[in-house]
């Protein structure tokens, strides 16, 4: 059944990036993971987040509470952005989006 655009649903975003710097900082993905965190909205769970592995691809995904998927999405772009502003090269520390998949939890 799916939620009317007033309901609010649980959202599982999955994000996968390409990453493409070569700035080796060891403590960058507990940093970055620790402010994604808190800059999640209310009632939201960080549910992974790993380094780049050996083929270059890192990945994030939390649930969050939303009323559609584009407010889940948008809230955890949000968060990666604000959590990765604080890095010396910003974005660009996360690498190229190249996949996202979004589920409404049922």
């Amino acid at each position: 059944m799916l939620t009317s655009m007033s309901e609010v649903g649980a959202y599982t975003v999955d994000l996968t990036f390409e990453v493409t710097t070569t700035d080796y900082d060891p403590d960058r993905l507990a940093r970055m993971v620790a402010r994604f965190a808190k800059q999640l909205p209310e009632g939201s769970q960080t549910l992974r987040a790993s380094a780049a592995d050996e083929a270059g691809v890192a990945r994030v995904a939390a649930k969050v509470p939303a009323t559609s998927l584009a407010r889940a999405l948008h809230a955890v772009a949000t968060a990666l952005e604000l959590a990765a502003s604080q890095e010396p090269a910003g974005m660009a520390s996360l690498g190229h989006m190249c996949r996202a998949v979004i589920t409404l939890e049922q």
